[in-house]
C-alpha cells in the first residue's frame, strides 16, 4: 500500500511541478514625429509598462494613445512634467495581450506630430 501511494504522489507531484514555456512578449517603442523625437514612449512586456518621455525644452508635452487586446476601451494619458521628465503607466496586462500605441506632441488640446501607431506584446 504504502509503494502505491508513493507512486501516486509522485505522478501527481510531476503534474503539478512541469515548467509551462515561457511566453516571449515583445517591447517596443515610438517617437513623434516633429524632426526632434521630443516626445517618445516606450513599451516594456517585462511588468506592461508604457513610459513616456518628454525630451525637448519646448514647452509641449506628451500625448500617448493606446488600444489594448484584453480591454474593450481605448486609453490615453498626457505627461505635462516638463523637458528631461518621464511618466511611467503600469498597464497590467496577461501574457499574450498585444497593446497599440502612438505618442504625440500636445499644446493645451492640440494634438499633433503623432507618430505611426506601433504594436508590443505582454
Amino acid at each position: 500500500m504504502r509503494k502505491v501511494l508513493v507512486g501516486v504522489l509522485a505522478a501527481v507531484a510531476s503534474m503539478l511541478f512541469v515548467p509551462s514555456a515561457a511566453y516571449a512578449g515583445n517591447s517596443s517603442a515610438a517617437c513623434s514625429t516633429e524632426g526632434r523625437c521630443g516626445a517618445y514612449v516606450t513599451f516594456d512586456d517585462h511588468g506592461e509598462h508604457l513610459e513616456a518621455y518628454d525630451t525637448e525644452p519646448d514647452g509641449h508635452g506628451v500625448y500617448v494613445k493606446y488600444k489594448r487586446s484584453d480591454a474593450p476601451n481605448d486609453g490615453e494619458f498626457t505627461h505635462r512634467d516638463g523637458a528631461g521628465t518621464w511618466y511611467d503607466h503600469n498597464m497590467s496586462m496577461p501574457e499574450g495581450a498585444t497593446i497599440r500605441f502612438k505618442v504625440c506632441r500636445i499644446d493645451g488640446s492640440y494634438i499633433h506630430n503623432c507618430s505611426v501607431w506601433t504594436e508590443g506584446t505582454a
